[in-house]
């Protein structure tokens, strides 16, 4: 039993290290987005407490082998963080304001993709809370380029446009509390295990049984990170609570995701072969 305890946490770290795979490895350094690596550091520590209690209850040799991945990531992600914050200082003014205005519009297309037409009662207030502390980080990176830049269109344009978007993700913010105030637990977890059907659906529609040298992994990515998020809630709702629903419906959750990794990069691998 604690062996399969430790696995079922093992899996959830596979996860995010497929999760970091996609969106920092082999990415500009100065453009990725620190405050998201900062979280699933601090995800994958709390599943390495979790694998490590489960060992200690009744270790494997898999579980042992597990392990050991998941503490060589840590030290990945931690030496990631510091290499971030030293690029995003690299570079003529100019160049850190082109980084700044991709930094930007990765928030923008993260709010596009996790908030945009969605119910706001089933979006992790937690999400946007990081994304405007990003969109401030890049304002103030970017009003410190105004000095050595004063006369860039460009930068005081993007410096009008990150202002007003953290006018609308603010007042987004209180919406979506306001939404969720009075959404019980059950409640909750009945509409993330809705949401995660249609995402379920669309993935068969587009994915399943199709010639992976067609097929757009950067959709796919799309749909592993909205699952991703209902992942994260359901198993909030997991620690807190016992429902017996919300863990069956988190183990398909995290299984599905794991299908959704595998095929990614196996979508990556066909295309790249065709190319």
């Amino acid at each position: 039993m604690a062996d399969k305890d430790g696995l079922k946490h093992a899996q959830r770290a596979d996860l995010i290290i497929s999760r970091y795979g996609r969106h920092f490895a082999g990415h500009n350094r100065a453009t990725r987005d620190l405050r998201m690596l900062r979280e699933m550091l601090q995800d994958l520590k709390a599943a390495h407490t979790d694998i490590l209690k489960a060992a200690r209850r009744g270790s494997s040799a898999e579980l042992d082998r597990r392990l050991g991945v998941v503490k060589h990531n840590l030290e990945i992600f931690q030496a990631e963080i510091g290499e971030i914050e030293q690029a995003f200082a690299m570079g003529s003014p100019r160049e850190q304001s082109s980084a700044a205005a991709d930094r930007a519009n990765n928030q923008f297309a993260l709010y596009r993709l996790h908030f945009a037409g969605r119910p706001r009662n089933t979006r992790r207030p937690a999400l946007l809370i990081r994304m405007i502390g990003t969109l401030e980080d890049v304002l103030d990176h970017m009003n410190r380029l105004k000095e050595p830049l004063p006369d860039d269109e460009t930068l005081r344009e993007n410096i009008r446009i990150v202002s007003n978007s953290l006018e609308t993700y603010r007042s987004e913010r209180e919406q979506i509390r306001e939404a969720r105030r009075d959404l019980s637990t059950t409640q909750l977890a009945d509409f993330l295990g809705g949401e995660a059907n249609q995402i379920f659906e669309e993935y068969g529609r587009n994915y399943a049984s199709q010639d992976r040298t067609t097929r757009d992994p950067k959709r796919l990515g799309e749909l592993a990170d909205l699952l991703g998020e209902i992942e994260k809630q359901m198993t909030e709702i997991h620690e807190k609570t016992l429902s017996p629903t919300n863990e069956h419906n988190l183990a398909i959750v995290r299984d599905n995701l794991t299908l959704y990794e595998k095929e990614y990069e196996a979508i990556l691998e066909a295309r790249k072969n065709v190319n």
